[in-house]
Protein backbone atom coordinates (compact mmCIF):
# COMPACT_ATOMS: atom_id res chain seq x y z
CA UNK A 1 0.00 0.00 0.00
CA UNK A 2 1.04 3.50 -0.75
CA UNK A 3 0.53 6.31 1.31
CA UNK A 4 0.43 7.10 5.44
CA UNK A 5 -1.53 4.55 7.37
CA UNK A 6 -2.95 5.01 10.46
CA UNK A 7 -1.61 3.82 13.94
CA UNK A 8 -2.45 -0.23 13.84
CA UNK A 9 -3.93 -0.01 10.66
CA UNK A 10 -2.89 -2.92 7.90
CA UNK A 11 -1.87 -2.65 4.14
CA UNK A 12 -4.82 -5.67 3.55
CA UNK A 13 -7.43 -7.23 5.60
CA UNK A 14 -6.10 -10.28 7.62
CA UNK A 15 -5.94 -13.04 4.93
CA UNK A 16 -7.55 -10.96 2.22
CA UNK A 17 -6.73 -12.83 -1.34
CA UNK A 18 -5.06 -10.90 -4.12
CA UNK A 19 -3.62 -7.87 -2.27
CA UNK A 20 -6.78 -6.23 -1.52
CA UNK A 21 -6.61 -2.96 -0.07
CA UNK A 22 -8.88 -1.77 3.29
CA UNK A 23 -7.45 1.47 3.06
CA UNK A 24 -7.00 4.16 0.37
CA UNK A 25 -4.45 6.50 -0.30
CA UNK A 26 -5.06 8.61 2.05
CA UNK A 27 -5.81 6.29 5.01
CA UNK A 28 -9.38 6.29 4.83
CA UNK A 29 -11.22 2.65 5.04
CA UNK A 30 -13.12 1.40 1.77
CA UNK A 31 -15.43 -0.68 3.06
CA UNK A 32 -18.56 -0.82 5.73
CA UNK A 33 -18.23 -2.56 8.52
CA UNK A 34 -20.67 -5.16 9.91
CA UNK A 35 -22.48 -2.57 11.57
CA UNK A 36 -22.66 0.27 9.36
CA UNK A 37 -23.35 -2.81 6.73
CA UNK A 38 -26.14 -3.65 8.87
CA UNK A 39 -27.67 0.06 9.20
CA UNK A 40 -27.29 0.50 5.68
CA UNK A 41 -29.61 -2.62 4.72
CA UNK A 42 -31.82 -1.27 7.49
CA UNK A 43 -32.17 2.04 5.75
CA UNK A 44 -32.71 0.59 2.06
CA UNK A 45 -35.44 -1.33 3.51
CA UNK A 46 -37.13 2.27 3.96
CA UNK A 47 -35.61 3.61 0.25
CA UNK A 48 -37.87 3.71 -2.61
CA UNK A 49 -38.37 0.34 -4.19
CA UNK A 50 -35.78 1.65 -7.18
CA UNK A 51 -33.31 2.99 -4.30
CA UNK A 52 -33.87 0.13 -2.42
CA UNK A 53 -32.81 -2.59 -5.16
CA UNK A 54 -29.51 -0.39 -5.86
CA UNK A 55 -28.44 -0.64 -2.29
CA UNK A 56 -29.26 -4.16 -2.30
CA UNK A 57 -27.20 -4.91 -5.37
CA UNK A 58 -24.29 -3.21 -3.89
CA UNK A 59 -24.42 -4.58 -0.37
CA UNK A 60 -25.49 -8.52 -1.63
CA UNK A 61 -23.12 -8.91 -4.99
CA UNK A 62 -20.06 -6.64 -4.08
CA UNK A 63 -20.16 -5.09 -7.55
CA UNK A 64 -18.86 -1.23 -7.92
CA UNK A 65 -21.51 1.47 -7.93
CA UNK A 66 -20.70 1.66 -11.55
CA UNK A 67 -21.18 -1.64 -12.48
CA UNK A 68 -24.17 -1.66 -10.23
CA UNK A 69 -25.67 1.39 -12.31
CA UNK A 70 -24.69 -0.07 -16.09
CA UNK A 71 -26.90 -2.98 -15.10
CA UNK A 72 -29.65 -3.30 -17.53
CA UNK A 73 -33.02 -5.33 -17.78
CA UNK A 74 -31.13 -7.78 -20.44
CA UNK A 75 -28.17 -8.60 -17.93
CA UNK A 76 -30.73 -9.75 -15.08
CA UNK A 77 -31.85 -13.29 -15.18
CA UNK A 78 -34.63 -13.34 -12.44
CA UNK A 79 -35.61 -17.13 -12.80
CA UNK A 80 -31.80 -18.30 -13.36
CA UNK A 81 -30.78 -16.19 -10.42
CA UNK A 82 -28.04 -14.26 -12.56
CA UNK A 83 -26.94 -10.85 -12.78
CA UNK A 84 -24.28 -10.34 -15.30
CA UNK A 85 -21.91 -7.16 -14.72
CA UNK A 86 -19.93 -5.42 -17.58
CA UNK A 87 -16.34 -4.37 -15.59
CA UNK A 88 -13.20 -3.05 -16.08
CA UNK A 89 -9.93 -4.56 -14.56
CA UNK A 90 -6.43 -3.11 -15.53
CA UNK A 91 -7.99 -1.83 -18.60
CA UNK A 92 -9.91 -4.58 -20.34
CA UNK A 93 -13.21 -5.09 -20.80
CA UNK A 94 -14.60 -8.16 -19.52
CA UNK A 95 -18.49 -9.79 -17.94
CA UNK A 96 -18.48 -11.33 -14.62
CA UNK A 97 -21.13 -13.50 -13.57
CA UNK A 98 -22.73 -13.36 -10.50
CA UNK A 99 -25.27 -16.68 -9.14
CA UNK A 100 -27.66 -15.09 -6.60
CA UNK A 101 -30.40 -16.91 -4.35
CA UNK A 102 -33.56 -14.48 -4.48
CA UNK A 103 -36.26 -15.63 -2.31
Amino acid sequence: MSGPRKPGQRATPAGAPGGMQLFDRDGSRKYLTVAERARFLRAAEQAPREARTLCMTLAWSGCRLSEALALTADRVDLAGGVLVFATLKKGSRHESVLYVRLE
